[in-house]
């Protein structure tokens, strides 16, 4: 059971650092100069779309992570 969460775990990393190379292309894409106006909006949108995915993410593991450390403290106090 543990190697299932440590699978799952490493699938989300990797798929939080795809999303991190994407949103990278698409700031590299932005910087062009001849993209058109509405090459750069549909861009703008996708990259907002993978922000919001990325702090999502974050923020599940930050909760993991509170949540793991009060029970961590938990047991210390006893």
């Amino acid at each position: 059971m543990r190697k299932k969460e440590e699978k799952e775990k490493q699938e989300e990393k990797e798929s939080l650092e795809e999303l991190f190379s994407d949103l990278e292309k698409v700031l590299g894409s932005l910087e062009d100069e001849s993209v058109s106006i509405e090459d750069a909006f549909d861009l703008y949108q996708k990259g907002i779309t993978m922000v919001r995915q990325c702090n999502e993410r974050i923020d599940r593991v930050e909760k993991e992570l509170k949540l793991l450390n009060g029970v961590d403290e938990e047991k210390d106090s006893e």
